[in-house]
This record gives C-alpha cells, structure tokens and sequence, in this order.
C-alpha cells in the first residue's frame, strides 16, 4: 500500500513536516539568522531529507516540488516561531537562548520518528524487501534535513555528535520493517515507531548518552 494511500502516512508527514520545519527554526532563531534565515532552515529541515530519499529512488522531480500544502505548513511552522519568539523577547526587552536546544531535541525527536517511517514505506512501495534499503532509506529521511540544517548552522551534523541521534532513526527504521512484515496494523506500527524513537531520543538528551567517542588529548 502507498504512502498516499492510507491515512498513518498522511498524518505522520504532517507531523514530521511540522516537527522539523519548528526545529530547524528554533536553531536559526537560536544562530540568530534573519527571517529569510528561519524560513529556508525550516524547510530545510523539513524537506532534506525526503529530498536526498527521493533522488536516490529517482524520483525526479523530488515530491516536495510538487506538495505545496507541505511547503505552506513548514512555513507556517517556521514563521509561526519566528514571531512567538520575536513577540517574546519584545516584551522581555532582552534575547536569550537558555532552553533552545531542548525546544530542537523535542520537535527532532518527534519528526525524527515520522520521517523513518516515510522513508522506510518509500522503500517498500518500490517493491523492494531489501532491509538495507528501507533502514537506509528510513534513516536518511529522518536524519537529511537535519544535516543540512547544521552544516548551514556551521555545526558538526548532530549524528555524528550526540544523542543517539542516527541510531534511534536505524532502530525505528528496523522496528517498522519487521512489524511491517509481521502483517500489523499499520496504524499501530506508526504509533509503536514515533513513541519508540521519540523516547530513545528523549532518554538520549536527559542521560546525555553518546556512542563511545575518542576522548580530547588535553596535552
């Protein structure tokens, strides 16, 4: 069944749009980029990797292209915080960040898990039962906008640095794949996919848990 074809995918990229779209606004409010700024880094975040996703399928052109509905909301989405935040510190006559990063960890966290479900069902309705196709795939979507988001930001990708970010898109990837398989309700699948990713992403940043890294030579 096809992504257009079932009301989860409909409502899961509403949600992934939204959640990435006020992310990446929430981080370049918090670079302190312009309007223009927070608008394209909204849609950047929302629209990456599903952009990435559909080249490698040969989808061209991408669907974004030609989903203006999606492209009105992650604005909406991106200008909706840019002017909560503007009409903020107007009245607070003063900038500060403190609690940005938590704002972009929570909308993350919840298109991170939209957007691996998207990308994995994009891989299946090609036909293909390849599980390296559809965790790639699943993983790539949820991850992309994010990337360019911080390579934009002049920040090292998140996924390489912190938080279980990449893993937690692979694990939801790999849980909707078998679930998939098993003949589930996909509905339920959805559900059990963004709360899973979610909350591995959620623990990941209070726990501050990190794949083991080189530590700094300080000599």
């Amino acid at each position: 069944m096809g992504m257009g074809q079932f009301p989860l995918f409909v409502w899961t990229e509403i949600l992934g749009t939204l959640a990435f779209s006020l992310a990446g606004a929430a981080k370049a409010i918090q670079k302190q980029m312009d309007l223009f700024g927070v608008l394209m880094m909204g849609l950047t975040t929302a629209f990456g990797g599903g952009l990435v996703r559909d080249l490698i399928l040969g989808h061209t052109p991408p669907r974004a292209f030609a989903d203006a509905p999606m492209v009105l909301l992650a604005l909406a989405g991106a200008a909706g915080m840019f002017l909560v935040c503007e009409w903020n510190f107007l009245r607070r006559r003063g900038t500060s960040w403190k609690g940005f990063d938590q704002i972009v960890n929570i909308f993350d966290a919840l298109g991170l898990g939209a957007f691996a479900i998207l990308g994995t069902q994009a891989a299946l309705d090609t036909g293909s039962r390849s599980l390296l196709l559809c965790v790639s795939l699943g993983t790539i979507t949820g991850v992309g906008g994010g990337v360019l988001r911080d390579i934009f930001c002049q920040e090292i990708p998140s996924i390489f640095v912190k938080h279980i970010y990449a893993l937690a898109a692979i694990l939801g990837s790999l849980v909707y794949f078998y679930l998939w398989k098993s003949g589930m309700s996909l509905s339920v699948i959805g559900i059990i996919v963004i709360l899973l990713v979610f909350f591995i992403r959620l623990a990941a940043t209070i726990w501050q848990l990190d794949l083991p890294k080189i530590p700094e030579d300080k000599h």
